[in-house]
């Protein structure tokens, strides 16, 4: 019974009787990394969920209850560092294997082959930039507080838009709280977007240059370098958790947020420093999120070219 159900029979022919060349390399484990990294950061990110607040309703509307969530979550809860060792690292793995599959989207004219799969794989780097940033706003460090404001500022050219996201005089829990909401169901529309992604690809097939007319199942070929590749991926991962997570994110974020004490600099996470760049590049907020926009283009053009 189980065998002949829908979900059984679309999950076998996508995941273990989905024929692919024998001679695929490592370079196609990259979009395997991405979902099971995904699958740990939306798990890791629930049981953070559970616990996060930014609404101190006895004492009224404050941030600073978001920090605190975040040292409760720390100190508090049993195996709570753990979790946010996880999901603090876990974005740096993502983006780097997100980078190395785009890399070899463009090395291989992968969008000129499947366009489908080529334009869901881009919407999915945007939401995860947007996504990004959100959870970083979310700890509300005095990094997270400088960087919302930053970044709400660039989209003061469309009436009413910030001050009725904001919904205060500046950014404080109201905003936090429409930004945990919009990082939590932004991560699960991505999920949703990588399953669309997988169907369309192994709907019109993969761009990998077949060598051999030797053809095998996904399992155990690919599912062993899948693995292999896994295996080093938690183990990178530990070893960052280990060292803990101010080792990939900025001191001035280990301290709560502050209205009226800026940070040294103001800078994102190093996966976000093209766009960040971008906007830096010119002084129009405007023209600024069109040169953003351009640079990801750029790489669309790149890839269909080759």
């Amino acid at each position: 019974m189980v065998l002949n159900s829908p979900f059984f029979m679309i999950g076998n022919s996508h995941a273990v009787s989905y024929i692919v060349p024998a001679t695929i390399d490592y370079q196609w484990v990259y979009g395997f990394m991405i979902t099971i990294s995904m699958v740990a950061q939306i798990f890791s990110g629930l049981l953070i969920a559970l616990q996060y607040n930014t609404v101190n309703i006895s004492a009224g509307m404050t941030g600073d209850l978001s920090w605190m969530s975040n040292l409760l979550l720390m100190f508090d809860l049993l195996d709570g560092n753990l979790l946010r060792y996880i999901h603090a690292s876990m974005p740096t793995v993502i983006f780097g294997y997100m980078y190395a599959h785009i890399w070899r989207a463009v090395f291989m004219g992968s969008l000129g082959h499947n366009w489908e799969a080529g334009y869901s794989g881009i919407l999915m780097l945007v939401l995860l930039y947007a996504v990004a940033f959100l959870g970083y706003t979310i700890v509300y460090g005095n990094m997270s507080h400088w960087a919302a404001t930053v970044i709400l500022n660039l989209f003061d050219w469309i009436p009413g838009f910030v001050d009725g996201f904001v919904g205060a005089y500046g950014v404080g829990s109201v905003a936090i709280q429409r930004m945990f909401v919009l990082h939590y169901l932004l991560g699960l529309a991505i999920l949703g977007i990588i399953i669309i992604h997988l169907l369309v690809l192994h709907d019109t097939g993969s761009s990998f240059i077949v060598e051999t007319d030797a053809d095998n199942h996904t399992f155990p070929i690919t599912a062993s370098k899948d693995i292999a590749y896994a295996s080093l991926s938690i183990m990178t991962i530990v070893l960052v958790m280990s060292l803990g997570w101010i080792t990939v994110a900025a001191a001035d974020n280990s301290v709560p947020a502050s209205a009226v004490t800026t940070p040294s600099v103001i800078m994102p996470e190093w996966y976000l420093l093209s766009v960040y760049g971008a906007l830096r590049a010119v002084p129009s907020a405007v023209v600024g999120l069109y040169v953003a926009f351009y640079i990801i283009a750029t790489t669309v053009s790149m890839t269909e070219g080759n």
